[in-house]
């Protein structure tokens, strides 16, 4: 009986179990394709065709990190709003200044109003002419002579002029007087007609006085 229950035991076992496939090996030592193929699912080689971990094929050369140059910083250029300053920057034209009631000035054909509106050319003995030799009475402005004779009705009139130093001196037409290139150009009854040449803005002119005889 107890043959007989082992025998049964064996059978039911042997219904259950899957069968068994035995494979040879393959003589030249390839494997199998059915495993090479879950092989090749399984494992996938990394980009670059080189799996990981493994060496460089021999003769490639190895990647080279390109040295890097010093390169100068590079300043940006201001923005293009930006206000210069220094000599840059250039006060408005004349006829661009506008007050604050609304008048525009425009200096055109106006003079300068900063400028001397006239100027007296300096005299003295060292004035204009300094290699002239002065007569005595060049020394004095005409406002500092004073006249104290005339001789008019003759061929050659004459004066008598006395200067702050009480000396007299005695003048006829076209005699130097006084400091600012004067002359005399007339002697009449009772006075004495000196021209000299004034300067306004640089520009020459003559100007008559009357030199009265003092009684």
């Amino acid at each position: 009986m107890a043959s007989l229950g082992l025998w049964l035991a064996f059978a039911v076992s042997m219904k259950f179990m899957a069968p068994a496939h035995s494979q040879d090996a393959p003589a030249n030592g390839d494997l199998p394709a059915e495993f090479l193929k879950e092989v090749e699912n399984t494992q996938v080689p990394p980009a670059g065709g080189t799996p990981a971990g493994s060496p460089p094929p021999a003769g490639t050369p190895a990647a080279q990190t390109p040295p890097t140059a010093d390169v100068p910083a590079q300043i940006p250029p201001p923005p293009a709003n930006e206000m210069p300053v220094g000599d840059q920057m250039t006060a408005p034209a004349p006829q661009q200044i506008l007050s604050s009631d609304g008048y525009i000035y425009d200096p055109t054909g106006k003079r300068d109003p900063f400028k001397v509106f006239k100027t007296v050319r300096p005299a003295g003995p060292e004035a204009a002419r300094p290699n002239e030799i002065l007569e005595p009475l060049q020394r004095w402005e005409v406002d500092r002579l004073q006249v104290v004779g005339i001789l008019w009705d003759v061929r050659t009139p004459r004066a008598m002029i006395k200067d702050p130093d009480g000396a007299v001196f005695v003048v006829t037409k076209n005699s130097k007087i006084g400091r600012s290139e004067g002359f005399v150009a007339a002697i009449r009854e009772g006075e004495v007609v000196v021209v000299e040449t004034k300067y306004d803005d640089g520009k020459a002119f003559k100007e008559s006085r009357i030199m009265e005889l003092k009684k």
